[in-house]
């Protein structure tokens, strides 16, 4: 078990570690030195997470969500499934059709994905 956990954290690192180097390229501060925000800063406003009700169509993630956005939509492209991404702020909207289980019909499914900040580290990826 702990040797899976070490698995995934490395393979987080990874991850984090190619996104520093993608983004490197492309953001500079204004005296031209990279820094650490610049690199992994979110690109988008990232609306305040606000727990109204409870929610079990939600995750907790620390990493960043232009990665978390990126790999949603990979996830979805691959399905097929072409989502309409807002320029602005991190929020994914898509339909997904399936069959109804009593009818066999096609059912559409809309569905809506915002990615939220929780805190400093922290961000809430809601359904």
């Amino acid at each position: 078990m702990e040797a899976e956990r070490e698995e995934k954290h490395n393979q987080k690192q990874a991850r984090v570690a190619q996104r520093k180097h993608e983004k490197e390229a492309a953001k500079r501060s204004a005296t031209g030195e990279i820094t650490e925000e610049i690199l992994m800063g979110p690109s988008k406003m990232l609306e305040p997470f606000e727990q109204a009700f409870s929610n079990s169509t939600a995750f907790f993630s620390t990493y960043n969500p232009d990665m978390i956005e990126e790999a949603l939509v990979k996830v979805l492209r691959k399905e097929k499934i072409e989502p309409k991404v807002s320029p602005k702020k991190y929020k994914l909207t898509f339909t997904r059709v399936c069959q109804d289980e009593n009818t066999g019909e096609p059912q559409h499914v809309k569905m809506c994905v915002r990615i939220l900040r929780v805190d400093e580290e922290k961000v809430c990826v809601e359904f």
